[in-house]
């Protein structure tokens, strides 16, 4: 299984950058630009520390757990599709496939974030961790989530293809909702309780507190809770993926 997810993921990997003169930098250049373009614009507002965190590392925890997960999901959903055609070698099975998208969007994505980390300590932006057991327990549970979350909408994809589109409407309105770019206590009690039930803003928020003192977790992280999804997710996925490749085979 092991030397299939890897073939697999250099697949992937040769798939989508291998064409292309830059490879694989290219995705990292496009990373790091969407944070940084968002950063330079709060900046430009005057907005240079939230909750103890320079506005650099406090927008990138956002965008690591946001991305992970929803870019998961969203290559576990077009897997089956985009690799039919290795799917008839009897020791490949879809679950394989989504692995290695998750273990691609992962590096993918936590190499951007370490060439921002670089950047911002050139400029003279010390990066410290106050938390180390708090950083990798929200870094691997976001890995999780999005994997057992794709698992499911991958499965109800062959079911209902027009999930396919709401997933990206959800994927835009979610941004707005999972704490990017704010904190909860810029909003009433009456708005920031519900929106506390968004596991992604709870790990977003849980990584920028391994990073600073000042961002206070009461009543905001529950890894039991975001675990709860996970296995709930993980649960379904796998059931409705039996059933999705007999329709599939059908």
């Amino acid at each position: 299984m092991f030397t299939v997810i890897k073939a697999l993921f250099l697949r992937e990997t040769y798939t989508l950058y291998g064409s292309d003169k830059l490879g694989y930098i290219w995705a990292l250049q496009r990373d790091v630009f969407s944070v940084g373009i968002m950063i330079v614009f709060r900046i430009a507002l005057g907005i240079q520390f939230e909750k103890g965190l320079h506005i650099v590392y406090f927008m990138l925890c956002g965008f690591f757990i946001f991305y992970v997960v929803t870019e998961s999901v969203s290559k576990c959903m077009s897997a089956i599709q985009a690799n039919s055609s290795i799917l008839s070698f009897p020791h490949v099975i879809p679950l394989d496939i989504m692995i290695s998208r998750c273990l691609f969007v992962f590096f993918t994505n936590i190499q951007a974030a370490i060439v921002v980390i670089i950047l911002a300590v050139l400029y003279g932006l010390p990066f410290e961790i106050t938390d180390a057991a708090l950083f990798i327990s929200c870094i691997i549970t976001a890995v999780l989530l999005g994997f057992s979350a794709g698992l499911f909408m991958s499965a109800m994809a062959v079911f209902y293809p027009i999930l396919d589109k709401v997933w990206s409407i959800i994927v835009r309105i979610g941004f707005f909702l999972s704490g990017v770019f704010f904190t909860l206590d810029r909003f009433p009690s009456y708005i920031a309780e519900p929106m506390k039930l968004n596991p992604i803003l709870q790990l977003i928020e849980g990584l920028r507190k391994s990073m600073s003192h000042s961002v206070d977790l009461s009543n905001i992280l529950s890894f039991s809770y975001v675990y709860s999804y996970i296995l709930i997710f993980l649960t379904l996925g796998l059931f409705f993926q039996n059933l999705a490749r007999e329709r599939l085979d059908d």
